[in-house]
């Protein structure tokens, strides 16, 4: 069954068991690691994909990446998570979005990016590019 087709919460037997417990089932049966407790999360104009997506998989922290603009959406987000009991961090806005050095300098700043879980539906095209490219070494 694709991700995108699972409830927030499955119930296995006679357990609700939550999106993010199914999914590191499903990578042990595979013989894959756990999905990480530390979510980058790209934060664009519409903020209700980066909530899902902290809800969904409920990291114990998530750094989100964002520009000067919409540096007030992350605020919020981090207003929310907090009370929800995770952790989030918001490193300074990003000046010029469309600049890859821009986006890797701050992607670089983050502590322990090396071993981070990405969710890149939120922000700029151009974000989402540059972390891509981040993450396979180009940048």
């Amino acid at each position: 069954m694709p991700v995108s087709e699972v409830p927030v919460a499955i119930l296995q037997g006679e357990k609700a068991m939550c999106l993010r417990d199914y999914i590191n089932e499903e990578r042990k049966q595979k013989g894959l690691s756990p999905i990480n407790d530390h979510q980058i999360i790209l934060v664009g104009s519409n903020p209700l994909p980066c909530y899902v997506a902290a809800m969904s998989l409920r990291p114990k922290k998530i750094t989100f990446v964002c520009s000067k603009a919409t540096m007030v959406f992350a605020e919020k987000l981090k207003i929310m998570l907090d009370k929800e009991g995770i952790g989030c961090c918001i490193p300074d806005g990003i000046d010029e979005t469309c600049s890859t050095s821009e986006i890797a300098k701050t992607i670089n700043a983050i502590e322990g990016v090396s071993d981070t879980g990405l969710h890149y539906t939120g922000g700029k095209k151009t974000m989402s590019v540059a972390q891509v490219l981040y993450e396979h070494g180009f940048i």
